[in-house]
């Protein structure tokens, strides 16, 4: 599975926002076998990548794989024609008897707003629904809380784990390959891994028409769009690269 080798490679070529995470907060760590020697009271381990500028070129065929796009494209089509940017990846791994993940949004960590921002989590190993990960239904039409890594927002991140029942909570259990869709707003967390566990997850974000930059709008050049990968069919790709290459020549 191409996605898989990707994550093993992620692993094995950290970038600069690698780190060990915790329930509450996370170590930065220059490789995992540096995130395995940070100080812990927790038990098992729990590490993470994100953002890595050198997984780019391989991004850039991976979230055109047939599968992704049309993901993509089902969740974001308008009137038949994608339009979607990806704005990055993120490697989990989850080894055994390591403590359920903190609940949390990613929007809380994000400068974005509106309903096109989804979230491809897929999973390398079978995993329970006790253990996976589990999404507050209709969360991300609620509040922006304060990021799980600190107080960003007015509002602190509710205590779902005390008052689970006051929470319509979905969870599945996943097959190797299997993926989940959430958007960046909806409160998140994954479950606990057993004693003969090891969970090894890939997300992969997008964006589509309707989201835009805090107060502003995503069709305006800024230094945050310039980042994300547009996603179109392979024919239009390469139409809109020729194009580029003669603005860039005539100039």
């Amino acid at each position: 599975m191409r996605l898989e080798s990707f994550w093993e490679w992620c692993v094995n070529h950290p970038g600069p926002a690698a780190a060990r995470l915790f329930e509450d907060g996370l170590a930065r760590a220059d490789s995992i076998t540096a995130a395995r020697q940070v100080p812990t009271d927790e038990s098992g381990f729990f590490y993470q990548d994100l953002g890595n500028p050198d997984a780019r070129d391989q991004l850039e065929s991976l979230v055109k794989e047939p599968d992704i796009i049309s993901i993509v494209s089902e969740v974001f089509s308008t009137d038949g024609e994608l339009k979607a940017w990806f704005t990055g990846e993120q490697v989990f791994l989850k080894e055994a008897n390591t403590p359920r993940t903190g609940w949390h949004q990613d929007i809380s960590d994000s400068n974005i707003e509106g309903l096109d921002a989804l979230v491809i989590w897929m999973c390398f190993d079978r995993v329970s629904q006790t253990n996976s990960l589990e999404v507050v239904r209709g969360s991300h039409l609620g509040p922006v809380y304060s990021s799980i890594y600190g107080s960003f927002r007015s509002e602190p991140i509710p205590d779902i784990e005390s008052h689970r029942h006051d929470f319509d909570i979905a969870s599945y259990a996943c097959e190797r390959g299997d993926v989940v869709l959430f958007h960046y707003g909806a409160l998140h967390g994954g479950g606990p891994t057993g004693t003969d566990e090891r969970r090894r997850t890939l997300a992969l974000r997008f964006i589509g028409p309707d989201c835009r930059k805090r107060g502003g709008s995503m069709d305006a050049p800024t230094p945050v769009h310039s980042r994300f990968i547009q996603v179109l069919p392979y024919g239009q790709l390469i139409a809109k690269r020729r194009q580029q290459r003669k603005l860039t020549l005539a100039g």
